[in-house]
């Protein structure tokens, strides 16, 4: 997925073209562990440090899911249901339902979702809100962002 994004520079439309075609070429099981990999990672990634990060980097926005422009949060659905798409694709048969099942058929065991957890470094959750100063929590953001 990284060499989709690097190929597409920043272009949403190719990057999913890219996602998409990268995916076409998966095998069924694969592809449909690539969807509970990814879940996996969005679950992992819903913390209170995550979307403090967030804030700062997009220059004050709310933590409020409404607050994000709505271009961006479509972009992003759509790349959370892109490999159901595929999916249906593959097996001819658009009906969200097989999906699902595929999904529970194939789902990952607890060794490979610790795996996953493994492999990923987030700073430990806290409270913030508005008011809170995180540019000594996150230094790296506020060097980016020149604060």
């Amino acid at each position: 997925m990284d060499t989709c994004m690097k190929r597409s520079q920043g272009d949403f439309e190719l990057y999913k073209e890219q996602l998409e075609k990268h995916l076409s070429q998966l095998s069924i099981e694969n592809l449909v562990k690539w969807q509970l990999i990814f879940d996996e990672y969005l679950e992992v990634s819903n913390t209170e440090r995550l979307w403090a990060a967030a804030y700062l980097l997009n220059d004050g926005v709310s933590e409020d899911m409404d607050a994000l422009d709505e271009e961006s949060l479509a972009e992003f659905e759509e790349i959370m249901y892109v490999a159901g798409y595929v999916y249906a694709e593959k097996i001819g048969d658009d009906d969200d339902k097989r999906f699902f099942v595929a999904c529970e058929e194939f789902a990952l065991t607890e060794v490979e979702k610790q795996e996953i957890l493994r492999n990923i470094r987030l700073p430990d959750d806290s409270d913030w809100d508005e008011e809170d100063n995180l540019m000594p929590i996150f230094p790296n953001i506020t060097a980016f962002k020149g604060y």
